[in-house]
This record gives structure tokens, C-alpha cells and sequence, in this order.
């Protein structure tokens, strides 16, 4: 009797397990698709700065100041995001997220002015930054549960993202398709593949990832000031992050403008950038 009980639950129990496993592979597949958005997005923009700039007849100060706007709209959602993590879990912060970074890419397409680019971007911004917390935290989620490191596939999928929408930025201005209805096509198809990835994200709050959830013992001392080793690695981030900005703000403008490049090889040096950092 003991023999046949275990010869049935044995199969029932493999059956749970590739569920399981089926189930991680597919939140893994969903959260490569959201970095690879996140890329796509950043990419198809800066590939086309050149246009937008000539179309709102913005010289390189003007545009300087119209492309701070995306950093003041992601650092104000980040603030954002990370309380709503916090409170609805990743999963359920992603899907709304990636629609609006996708849909907003809509706006900078048809700036006429710098007023005008300054707030399409500032909704760019705010649509990648309230995007990048939660697909960060849901990736450091799956990678726990696959229990070895992944997290370098994750933002290879984002240089992915950024070297093939900078190559659809160049195709589209190398056959004359107009920036706007290159930014509006992208978005769409974005859209499509954050919503069609959606149910395969994990499930419920990120009690797993959040430290703060497990039994700790009584408290350090506190430290006065910022331990050296944090102000060297916030360094390291901030030159890091000075180079990939400036690549991805002033690549294709300064092959256009100062090199004399067409709109399609300008957007080449982004795509080279995005290639390299996946490699």
C-alpha cells in the first residue's frame, strides 16, 4: 500500500515542479521584455534627436535644456515608484509603467517648440522612471527564486533594446519615414508586448526580495556621515551613467551636425553604443 501511494504521488509531484519551472521561465521572459522596452524606447528617441531638433528649430543650448526635462520627469518618478512597489508590489506597478514610458515616446515626435519638447520629454521621463523601479526589483525577485545570478541578462536585454531600436531609428530615416510616425509605430508595438507579457509576471508583494521582512539582530551603531566605500561606488555610478547620457543625448547630434552624417548612419553610433554594452 505505502509502495503505490508513493508510485502516485511521485508523478503529481514532478507535475508541481515543471509548473513551477514553467512558471519562472515565463516571469523570466517577461521581465527581459520590459528591459528590452525600456531600451527600445530610449533608443528609437535618441536615434531621431536630429529631426526633432531641426523640426522645433532648437540650437544645441536650447536643446540641452529641452532634454533636462526627461531627467526631471524619471527622477520625480522614481520617488513615486518606489513607494508604489512598496505598496502594490512590482508586478502589479510594471504593466501600467510600460504603457505609459511606450505611449509617451507619442509626444516628442510632434514638438514644434522648446516649451513643447521640454514637456513631452518631461512624460518620457516619467514613464522610463516609474518603469525602471519596479522591472529592477521584479528582476532581482525571479533571480532569487532561479537561485544563481541573472541579472546581467536582464540589462543585456535593455542594450539589446537600445541597439535594435537605434537600428529602427536609422532604417525609418534612411527611408524618409517621419519621426512622429516612427515614435507612434514603436510605441504601439511596445505597448503590444507589455501587455501580451503581462500575465506572466510573478504574483503578489515582493516579500522575497525586501531584506527588512526577515528576523535581524538588534541594530548597528550608528555611523556619522556616508561610509567612504559609498561615496567612491555613487562616484563610479555617477561617470558611468555622465558617459551612457551623454552617448545617448548628443551621439546622433553630433554626428549629424558636426560630422555631416544622414539621419540614418547618425543613428548608427547609438546602435554600436547599445552593442557593445550587450556584448
Amino acid at each position: 500500500m505505502a509502495e503505490n501511494q508513493h508510485e502516485f504521488r511521485l508523478p503529481v509531484s514532478v507535475k508541481l515542479l515543471r509548473e513551477r519551472t514553467s512558471r519562472l521561465r515565463r516571469a523570466r521572459i517577461a521581465v527581459v521584455a520590459h528591459f528590452f522596452i525600456a531600451g527600445m524606447i530610449i533608443a528609437v528617441w535618441a536615434s531621431r534627436i536630429p529631426e526633432v531638433k531641426q523640426r522645433a528649430g532648437l540650437n544645441d543650448g536650447e536643446l540641452s535644456l529641452a532634454l533636462l526635462g526627461m531627467a526631471v520627469g524619471s527622477l520625480a518618478a522614481m520617488q513615486l515608484a518606489g513607494r508604489m512597489v512598496d505598496r502594490y508590489g512590482s508586478g502589479a506597478v510594471m504593466p501600467p509603467a510600460a504603457l505609459l514610458a511606450s505611449l509617451t515616446l507619442i509626444g516628442p515626435g510632434f514638438a514644434n517648440s522648446l516649451p513643447y519638447l521640454f514637456t513631452a520629454l518631461v512624460a518620457v521621463g516619467l514613464g522610463s522612471g516609474l518603469l525602471g523601479v519596479p522591472m529592477n526589483v521584479h528582476a532581482a525577485r525571479v533571480e532569487r527564486r532561479y537561485g544563481r545570478p541573472i541579472m546581467a541578462s536582464f540589462h543585456a536585454a535593455f542594450s539589446i533594446g537600445g541597439f535594435t531600436g537605434a537600428a529602427v531609428g536609422g532604417a525609418t530615416a534612411y527611408f524618409d519615414v517621419a519621426a512622429p510616425l516612427t515614435f507612434a509605430a514603436v510605441a504601439l508595438a511596445m505597448a503590444g508586448l507589455a501587455l501580451g507579457v503581462r500575465p506572466w509576471l510573478l504574483r503578489g508583494r515582493d516579500v522575497d526580495t525586501v531584506a527588512a521582512t526577515r528576523p535581524t539582530p538588534a541594530p548597528p551603531r550608528p555611523q556619522r556621515g556616508i561610509p567612504w566605500r559609498i561615496v567612491l561606488f555613487g562616484v563610479a555610478a555617477f561617470c558611468c551613467m555622465l558617459a551612457e547620457g551623454s552617448v545617448t543625448d548628443w551621439a546622433a547630434v553630433y554626428l549629424h551636425d558636426a560630422r555631416g552624417a544622414s539621419g540614418a548612419v547618425a543613428a548608427l553610433g547609438f546602435s554600436a553604443f547599445s552593442a557593445l554594452m550587450a556584448a
